[in-house]
């Protein structure tokens, strides 16, 4: 399964981008996405280099298709589980640092806003996180659940309340 995201970024050939990782010590990424040590090495490079900012590489991904010949390179970004209002989000400048990588590495485009599929799996929505986290509140009564099965349960069966055992959250 994929993930969506909103980035604010630049698009990069991958060529491009793996030639900057051999230059610099580094495994080539040959199309495919970065496992989170991978992630951190790039992180570091990034900040050896003089970028002040957070980055992070996202590679398109569709089942069935070779493996993408482009990848962005990000300052900023949001990650949308089923649907998002994304008014006002990837707001911030984009930082001079991160400007001067995006030269250094001659991208094929300027910073801009991309909508990007990406095969990444590891973003847990936080509304999710707090759900699941205890002591749950039941949200009509003071009762207090360990789970979110139980308080959906409870809800159901001391006030009445029929509703979806697992909504989406709002992201």
């Amino acid at each position: 399964m994929g993930l969506i995201a909103v980035v604010q970024g630049f698009k990069l050939s991958v060529a491009k981008f793996d030639n900057f990782l051999m230059v610099n010590g580094l495994n080539p990424t040959e199309g495919y996405r970065l496992f989170p040590h991978e992630a951190a090495d790039v992180a570091k490079l990034f900040r050896a280099k003089g970028v002040d900012c957070e980055v992070r590489v996202f590679v398109p991904y569709a089942t069935g298709f070779n493996n993408s010949q482009y990848l962005f390179v990000c300052c900023d970004w949001i990650f949308v589980l089923a649907a998002r209002e994304i008014e006002g989000e990837l707001q911030k400048p984009v930082p001079p640092a991160f400007e001067g990588l995006r030269r250094s590495l001659q991208a094929e485009s300027g910073v801009s806003r991309y909508v990007v599929y990406d095969e990444d799996m590891s973003w847990t929505p936080e509304e999710l996180i707090r759900r699941n986290t205890a002591p749950i509140q039941c949200g009509v009564c003071d009762t207090v659940c360990s789970l979110w099965e139980d308080r959906m349960r409870h809800r159901c069966d001391e006030h009445g309340i029929s509703e979806d055992q697992n909504p989406l959250p709002d992201c």
